[in-house]
């Protein structure tokens, strides 16, 4: 009996210390799993990165200032919170790294975005410089973007007057001011968006477009500032759907070869793009022309109904292919023999 209890006694030893290890073995692995979340990091910052492609540009009375806002803190994490936005403008230092120089003089101006006006008065016959920065919700910054220089002139008014109307090749647009030099933008039929076509430096601008269609115009006027360009503001818009009603030139060079019982016209081909043809007139001794033929692209014709001993007189007009006609040349007299 006391074998058998020993026996027992001694299973029951060996469970509880393998249960005993196994317990240890899994508390060390809890432990060693505890340790292997790594190092504690420091908050972050989430300082705006710097606005970049600063531009600043005198328009009319205003100077407009425009960057583009960063997506990303200086830790690369997006930004949530719309930073702040801080613009200074003064006098441009001597030294453009001297920022000491920079923000002694410098005044605040007020921006809720991306883009900034101010008036120019205060800075005309100056050279200015431009600082952005952008603050987080505790104004914080990663600092001042490198200053834009700007010199400013006395305000450029707007081309006034601008009018608009067909001519044989397209529009002919025109304008009154002052101003050294314009920029014309023009609105295609097929586009919702004006887009830059010319920078005459005179009040005038004749443009080739496709008749029928319609266009719209506007003007601006730009002179130099310095290092930069000074601009007013876009001019009235004007539109036009030109038609076509200028014929071609008048044709040149008639003349005839005279055979037994024809003659063989001839004359200089019209150079315009939308010539469609010529038309041949006939008169008989002192009657009135008379409409003959017309021909294509053809320069010659050849009139075989002709009589012996009468006079004949032959002219020549041109035909666009809207249907508008030239005046006649320059008739010619032949006397058949």
């Amino acid at each position: 009996m006391f074998d058998a209890n020993s026996r027992k006694l001694s299973r029951i030893r060996t469970s509880a210390g393998t249960f005993c290890k196994a317990a240890v073995a899994v508390s060390a692995l809890i432990l060693q799993g505890c340790a292997s979340v790594g190092d504690i990091m420091p908050p972050a910052l989430n300082l705006p990165n710097k606005p970049t492609d600063v531009t600043v540009v005198e328009r009319g009375p205003s100077i407009v200032i425009g960057f583009q806002m960063p997506s990303t803190t200086t830790e690369g994490q997006l930004i949530r919170k719309a930073p702040k936005i801080e613009v200074r403008i003064a006098p441009m230092p001597q030294n453009p790294a001297d920022l000491n120089a920079f923000f002694g003089l410098s005044q605040g101006v007020p921006a809720t975005g991306p883009r900034v006006e101010t008036p120019a008065a205060p800075w005309v016959n100056q050279k200015i410089g431009v600082a952005v920065r952008l603050l987080n919700d505790r104004n914080k910054d990663a600092g001042w973007t490198t200053l834009v220089p700007l010199t400013v002139i006395p305000p450029l008014d707007a081309p006034k007057d601008v009018k608009v109307a067909a001519r044989s090749t397209g529009v002919a647009l025109r304008w009154t001011s002052s101003a050294p030099q314009f920029r014309v933008f023009r609105r295609d039929p097929d586009s919702t968006a004006f887009s830059q076509v010319a920078t005459p430096s005179t009040t005038s601008y004749d443009d080739t477009v496709d008749f029928g269609k319609d266009y719209s115009y506007y003007v601006q006027a730009v002179a130099p500032a310095g290092d930069n360009t000074a601009e007013s503001e876009q001019s009235a818009t004007v539109s036009i759907k030109p038609i076509d009603t200028f014929p071609p030139a008048v044709p040149t060079g008639v003349s005839y070869i005279l055979g037994a019982r024809t003659v063989e016209l001839s004359w200089t081909h019209n150079t315009e793009p939308d010539l469609a043809g010529y038309r041949v007139y006939r008169a008989f001794e002192n009657n009135n022309f008379e409409r003959i033929t017309d021909t294509r692209e053809s320069t010659s014709y050849s009139d075989h109904n002709i009589e012996a001993g009468k006079h004949y007189r032959y002219a020549v007009t041109a035909i666009d292919r809207t249907g508008n006609e030239s005046k006649m040349s320059e008739p010619v007299v032949v006397s058949a023999p």
